[in-house]
């Protein structure tokens, strides 16, 4: 309890401090400007309704830590490192073709970056709307990888095609993907989103057996109700998503759905999974929603900072033939305060229902953080 007060304790500290812009950032006379750039989030996690499968928690839940550098126009660059999980999160040079030609024939970006299904994931862990990533993304999401990215962005439109040869910084995930994402936003204003979204990628992993789950959307536990076991002969997976967002001044709407289809050879029959989230949020206090391709958070426009009311749900089916890795569907309520543009507080809590082997179970979870970002 005593770590837990402390720990809370320095984070509010920190955030009070956060209520102004603090001077992490430099700008050399060429006009490139090297930044700082930092998340850190403590949650605390308690469970109800079940059996004693799921402990209560809290911890530190992200220590993240990087830098940038920035030339308008030219180039931009990061390195980013999360110390609680102890690995690398985004490293990258990307390069701006205008630069080179005269003419704006996209951004090629080269190193270790997001591969692009699953909306929650591929959106920056700072500006999350809930404390954790819905069941499907979870599961399917492959994570970041390797590789190089051509990236092309117009008034209404943006098309990114990916190609992956290397796995993580610390020698792990290898093998190669290719993928792809389109959106269209015939609306795109503050305050104003129309986002419509699709992405695919085929993953040929270096393994030969995969598999798929998740857990309950909390962040301090390991225990997962739902999952496929061992898919020995996978040869290779296709991933795919639809993709909604609409932002209307105080309310956000946001629709994903997601499949994963496990190819295997050796006589074993394919595994598919599919899962969808729906969400909406209301910010009470009247401000918008940021939007950068993915939401962002809320910057609050008076000095008692913004107030944000969410409800999810979210489910994922692993059952497919023979394969019986279970259903569950989650419901979720949350509320955000941003008490400036570096430092906010969420609370959710979490109706899970869960179904394998004809064992239900349904534990519920509140859960709650504070972060300060910069």
């Amino acid at each position: 309890m005593k770590r837990t007060l402390l720990s809370a304790s320095l984070l509010c500290i920190a955030g009070t401090a956060a209520a102004a812009d603090w001077p992490t950032s430099y700008k050399f006379d060429n006009g490139g400007q090297l930044a700082i750039t930092g998340n850190f989030a403590y949650d605390q996690n308690h469970f109800s309704g079940d059996d004693a499968r799921f402990e209560n928690a809290d911890d530190m839940r992200r220590k993240e830590f990087g830098a940038t550098y920035k030339l308008d126009g030219v180039f931009d660059a990061m390195a980013y490192y999360d110390f609680q999980a102890e690995v690398w999160l985004d490293i990258y040079m990307r390069f701006q073709t205008k630069a080179w030609f005269g003419k704006d024939y996209g951004a090629i970006r080269v190193g270790y970056i997001k591969t692009p299904v699953g909306l929650d994931s591929v959106g920056s862990s700072r500006s999350i709307s809930f404390l954790e990533a819905p069941l499907a993304t979870q599961a399917i999401y492959e994570g970041r990888r390797t590789g190089v990215e051509w990236a092309l962005t117009r008034k209404t439109w943006n098309l990114q095609l990916q190609g992956f040869a290397g796995g993580t910084p610390e020698g792990t995930n290898h093998g190669t993907t290719m993928a792809g994402h389109f959106t269209w936003t015939p609306h795109k204003a503050e305050g104003d989103v129309i986002h419509l979204g699709v992405g695919y990628s085929v993953e040929n992993p270096d393994t030969t057996s995969q598999r798929v789950r998740a857990k309950i959307e909390a962040g301090l536990t390991d225990t997962r109700l739902i999952d496929s076991g061992a898919l020995p002969g996978t040869s290779h997976i296709e991933r795919g998503g639809l993709e909604f967002i609409r932002i209307a001044g105080p309310f956000t709407v946001l629709a994903e759905h997601l499949e994963e289809n496990v190819a295997r050879g050796d006589g074993f029959d394919d595994f598919h999974a599919q899962g969808n989230t729906v969400y909406g949020s209301w910010v009470v206090t009247g401000e918008s929603r940021a939007y950068t391709g993915t939401l962002g958070n809320v910057t609050p426009k008076g000095p008692a900072g913004a107030l944000e009311l969410l409800l999810r749900y979210s489910d994922l089916d692993l059952n497919d033939g023979n394969i019986q890795g279970g259903y569950q569907h989650d419901w979720t309520v949350g509320a955000n305060y941003y008490f400036s543009k570096h430092f906010k507080v969420q609370a959710n809590y979490i109706k899970a229902s869960s179904r394998r082997a004809g064992v239900t179970i349904e534990p519920d979870a509140v859960e709650m953080r504070a972060q300060v970002m910069f």
